[in-house]
């Protein structure tokens, strides 16, 4: 039943067994999990969450499935604009994963950064974000370069312009293609300096590489 993806007839086999084994519970844990990716996968957030919960609730058949269930509890918390259950899923994600590497692991940490940008906490997100960048493999290079880009944002709140600017160097690097914000963040910072000439330099750049890009007519 598990090879062939019927989790739920697997999981009704299961529940015939009298006195499961330490293994048959293991494989509960991995069923109901898997129960709750294919709902998260459906957009189905809430019974997603139900699955994660039951798996998480059976215990430490197998810790690193247990781990990963909090993390995608976390990840339906968050599409459902849960966010205090989200970021708590995802500390306590970082804390029992025994896989301290990988995109997950990663979007941990870029998860959380995002829930302390949106709550305007720009210390803790910086540290978050500055994490995340540590940590992305560069799977996902759209992401690594939205994290440069909060990151930049953090330290513009905090009036650290070379290191915004710095960020948003590493954004437009990272990945060209969404470079236009970075660009327009840049000449911003420039624009607070007083350094005008930067600015009208930097916008010019939107232009020429950007022509389309929404940022345009903020710029001028």
């Amino acid at each position: 039943y598990t090879n062939t993806r019927n989790y739920e007839a697997a999981l009704s086999s299961i529940s015939r067994i009298a006195k499961p084994s330490f293994r048959v519970l293991e494989a509960k844990q991995k069923l109901l999990f898997q129960m709750g990716v294919q709902n998260f996968t459906n957009s189905a957030f809430g019974p997603a969450i139900d699955y994660f919960s039951e798996s998480i609730g059976l215990g430490q058949y197998n810790a690193q499935t247990k781990a990963d269930a909090t993390y995608w509890r976390g990840e339906s918390y968050y599409r459902l604009d849960k966010i205090d259950e989200a970021s708590r899923n995802f500390r306590d994600y970082i804390s029992l994963t025994q896989v301290k590497s990988g995109e997950t692991y990663a979007l941990a940490h870029y998860n959380l950064g995002y829930i302390a940008f949106n709550r305007k906490n720009y210390n803790e997100a910086e540290k978050w974000f500055s994490k995340y960048t540590e940590l992305a493999t560069g799977e996902n290079r759209v992401a690594l370069a939205d994290a440069f880009n909060r990151r930049g944002d953090c330290h513009m709140q905090r009036r650290e312009f070379a290191q915004a600017k710095g960020n948003y160097s590493r954004a437009i690097s990272t990945s060209p293609a969404v470079g236009d914000y970075a660009i327009y963040q840049m000449a911003s910072v420039a624009g607070l300096q007083r350094d005008y000439n930067e600015k009208i330099s930097l916008l010019s750049r939107l232009s020429n590489e950007y022509p389309n890009s929404p940022y345009m007519a903020q710029g001028w």
